[in-house]
């Protein structure tokens, strides 16, 4: 038998929909700028290269669709209208959609958090002192679990909020990320030699 859904059935999951989401964007801000912050202060380590440097086009590209698609999720509970101005549409199961969110959540942060001293927001002109070459934890099974991550979170957006500019989201950044993947294995290829070529042989490059 079909389920009709009832009226603090459509209440509960706009709520997931319109809170769940801001509170996970609120959540990953709050805790990069912790992690940046806390690197800076107790390790002396400038995480964000990406300032130091000329920027590729793709980071360009990232870095727009980061601001369209989280400016998006924080400002939907205060524009209540703003869903049907960009023709989205209301999920049917968004606590699904969340609980992938969360688990993309926690791969980025867990593999963040492993990266330790050696994490960085764009690649370096050359390796640095405090960079190492990572290959436990997620690592083990994935050479760019961040990306992965973090595909797996616009996943849950998706599912969660299904829209064109979640969709479109997760396709660019798939696109984007392609490229910056490749220009950082040349970066790590040049500066960890035979360890990386060996780790690339042993584990592959997503999944």
């Amino acid at each position: 038998l079909l389920r009709v859904a009832t009226e603090p059935d459509m209440l509960k999951n706009e709520t997931i929909t319109l809170y769940g989401p801001a509170i996970l964007i609120l959540l990953i801000v709050a805790w990069g700028l912790g992690r940046i912050l806390y690197l800076r202060l107790r390790e002396d380590v400038s995480v964000l290269t990406v300032l130091r440097q000329e920027k590729t086009d793709a980071e360009r590209a990232l870095a727009i669709i980061a601001i369209i698609l989280d400016g998006y999720l924080l400002l939907r509970p205060l524009i209540p209208d703003l869903d049907q101005w960009v023709y989205t549409q209301q999920s049917s199961i968004p606590e699904f959609g969340l609980t992938i969110m969360l688990f993309g959540l926690f791969v980025v942060l867990l593999c963040q958090f492993a990266m330790g001293k050696s994490w960085r927001i764009g690649v370096p002109a050359e390796k640095e002192e405090s960079q190492t070459l990572i290959t436990t934890g997620f690592y083990a099974y994935s050479r760019n679990p961040i990306y992965v991550g973090i595909l797996i979170f616009l996943l849950g957006c998706v599912v969660t909020v299904p829209g064109p500019i979640t969709i479109l989201s997760l396709v660019f950044t798939a696109m984007f990320v392609r490229t910056i993947v490749k220009n950082e294995e040349v970066f790590m290829a040049a500066s960890f030699g035979k360890e990386f070529e060996t780790y690339c042989h042993e584990v592959r490059r997503w999944i």
